[in-house]
């Protein structure tokens, strides 16, 4: 058994049987325990709510991407844990950004961070690609539990 990390906490849950029966069902199919089962569904039930701040074009971007996750899985296995599928999803966000609006091919104008965010002190007026990307990154990963590549 793992430990829980300081960022997770530990509960129980009462359910009719006929729904443990199913979900035990179903962590069996995908390789896993019930709480983890329940863990991912529930993650997946907030997954379509979208974040608090966001523009509706990030919304659907979103969205988009999920949608495209969910298939893959059923066709090739998760993304995460599927070579192939893997880098199928890596073109496929890609692909999606270009058609949403995205170019890589226009130049990119010189950074300008916002006048006293967080970026204009972080990266002291000189951000690039690299460091703003990396930064983001950092960010994503640190909800993430240390197992999978977060703190």
């Amino acid at each position: 058994m793992t430990a829980v990390s300081r960022s997770e906490i530990q509960t129980s849950l009462r359910m009719p049987k006929a729904l443990y029966e199913h979900l035990s069902a179903a962590a069996e199919t995908n390789g896993h325990g019930v709480g983890e089962e329940m863990r991912r569904r529930l993650l997946v039930s907030f997954a379509g709510e979208p974040p608090a701040v966001a523009d509706p074009n990030t919304c659907e971007l979103l969205s988009a991407v999920a949608r495209m996750a969910a298939v893959l899985a059923q066709w090739f296995g998760p993304w995460n844990e599927n070579a192939f599928a893997s880098r199928v999803f890596r073109h496929a966000v890609g692909k999606l950004l270009v058609l949403r609006g995205a170019r890589e091919d226009e130049p990119v104008p010189a950074p300008q961070p916002r006048s006293g965010s967080v970026a204009a002190a972080l990266f002291k007026g000189k951000p690039t690609v690299g460091g703003v990307t990396a930064a983001l990154v950092a960010l994503a990963l640190a909800d993430y539990p240390a197992e999978r590549g977060g703190r």
